[in-house]
């Protein structure tokens, strides 16, 4: 069944189709009908089709380019393109070896040790983290794939909090300083 939104073809992972049929309904990602066509069920007279946009996002936090939430418009966006998208790390405040991606996951997405505790819908809250003074993670973060409505956060350097306040007493000490070279210039 050819499946479109209106105002143009369907965009992969952002469109979600609906089918009502005889007391009951489904929902998918319309990227999966497409990929799986034991998905892509014959349509019967009395059927309605629901095409919903939902949009995919992340959310970018900490000493990046950018802090937002960011759309993406089909699965399979990586870490690396996400944080390419973000600004990429800070120079100045960026720890390299502190970028963590939060993320709900399936019960069974991992092996655990011991029984997780999960949240009502039964989802597991998980921590990734990702240490990019190892060149080998950049590998990792081609290969990781971002999830809708995944946080990234990008921690400060532990030199980024002196530099704030070595900042900070430069800007609160100038106007004494000021006043200083003032009076002796007699001013």
């Amino acid at each position: 069944m050819p499946w479109r939104r209106q105002g143009g073809e369907a965009t992969g992972g952002q469109d979600h189709a609906s089918d009502h049929t005889r007391k009951c309904s489904a929902s998918l990602p319309l990227e999966t009908i497409i990929r799986d066509p034991a998905q892509n069920i014959q349509l019967k007279s009395g059927d309605v089709i629901t095409a919903i946009y939902k949009p995919l996002s992340f959310t970018v936090l900490g000493a990046t380019g950018k802090n937002e939430e960011m759309a993406f418009e089909v699965q399979g966006i990586s870490l690396a393109q996400a944080m390419a998208r973000a600004g990429g790390l800070d120079d100045t405040r960026a720890d390299a070896k502190a970028i963590f991606i939060f993320r709900f996951e399936d019960k069974d997405a991992l092996q655990w040790k011991n029984p997780p505790t999960t949240t009502p819908e039964g989802k597991v809250p998980v921590i990734y983290q990702v240490d990019l003074k190892d060149p080998g993670s950049f590998f990792v973060a081609q290969g990781f794939p971002m999830d809708d409505k995944d946080v990234m956060y990008i921690s400060n350097s532990p030199g980024a909090e002196v530099n704030k306040f070595i900042s900070i007493m430069v800007n609160a000490s100038a106007p004494l300083v000021d006043a200083a070279i003032l009076k002796q210039s007699g001013l």
